[in-house]
């Protein structure tokens, strides 16, 4: 299998690889960067870019053939 860690970018490029090499993608999320960055900064959540890097981020976990989460809350 191919193991890609959190952000979505290494989860994508995982995707090629593991597609080239006929494997399983397993994402594993350390973090939510969009949430991090949502937290700091007042309307973010509601903004274009944090609705962009969400929904990145949950296409990544959904191209993959398995997602490991690190911790409950994140899960």
């Amino acid at each position: 299998h191919v193991q890609a860690a959190s952000f979505f970018h290494n989860a994508f490029a995982g995707r090629l690889i593991a597609d080239a090499l006929h494997v399983p993608l397993v994402y594993e999320m350390r973090g939510l960067d969009w949430f991090t960055a949502g937290s700091q900064r007042p309307g973010y959540f509601e903004s274009e870019h944090g609705a962009l890097m969400r929904d990145l981020e949950l296409a990544a976990a959904g191209c993959a053939d398995h997602v490991l989460a690190i911790t409950e809350a994140l899960k």
